[in-house]
């Protein structure tokens, strides 16, 4: 068969066709770069992604961690008040009962009394005590009287109740001209002590920088 295309016509469209592939093994690299560059930013952006939520959840474990760790310390710290408060309130207790000395038993009836004189505003009062003090207070009620009258309390009549009550010491003073009553038993006044100091001694107990410390 003859040839109809001559040599250099041939050689030319052999030319162009070895360029336009050449251009499209070219395109291809590039198109195949950027598919290798678009996956390599994916991947980092999926790494940085996956390191962000691990630290995230390294974080929130830290804080829980520390949360925890913290309220553990703050129970920790009020059962060991709890227990502080508790033994200083059982000695408080225990000293009150065993307070035997006379003298002094007596110097504290006189100012409950004068204490509750003050309350009741004076008037016939009538006294009851323990079966500890009961005796003491018969003996020396006259001294007790004076004493009243010399604190200008205008108390008209002062008699002892022939019935002790179960208290630790101290007594309770009712006035009966107007049903009234101040309870003025060691039993009362320590438990009004424990309601009113109840605060203060906590803080005695715990260091302001610890308390701040402590959420």
């Amino acid at each position: 068969m003859p040839r109809i295309i001559g040599t250099g016509l041939e050689t030319y469209l052999h030319r162009q066709a070895r360029e336009q592939a050449l251009n499209i093994v070219a395109e291809a690299k590039e198109k195949a770069n950027e598919i290798i560059r678009q996956a390599q930013r994916e991947i980092e952006e999926a790494r940085q992604e996956i390191e962000g939520k691990a630290k995230q959840e390294i974080e929130e474990k830290r804080r829980r961690a520390l949360a925890q760790a913290r309220l553990q310390a703050k129970q920790t710290l009020i059962r060991h008040q709890q227990e502080v408060m508790e033994r200083l309130w059982q000695a408080a207790e225990e000293r009150l009962r065993s307070f035997d000395d006379p003298e002094k038993r007596f110097a504290s009836l006189k100012q409950l009394l004068i204490d509750a004189a003050i309350q009741l505003e004076g008037g016939p009062l009538s006294i009851q005590t323990n079966e500890k003090d009961y005796s003491l207070v018969r003996e020396k009620l006259s001294i007790l009287k004076q004493t009243l009258d010399t604190q200008h309390l205008e108390v008209q009549h002062l008699e002892l109740s022939d019935t002790p009550v179960p208290i630790w010491g101290g007594m309770i003073v009712r006035r009966f001209d107007r049903n009234q009553l101040v309870d003025n038993s060691f039993n009362e006044r320590f438990s009004l002590a424990k309601r009113t100091l109840r605060d203060r001694v906590y803080h005695l107990l715990v260091p302001d920088d610890q308390e701040s410390k402590t959420p």
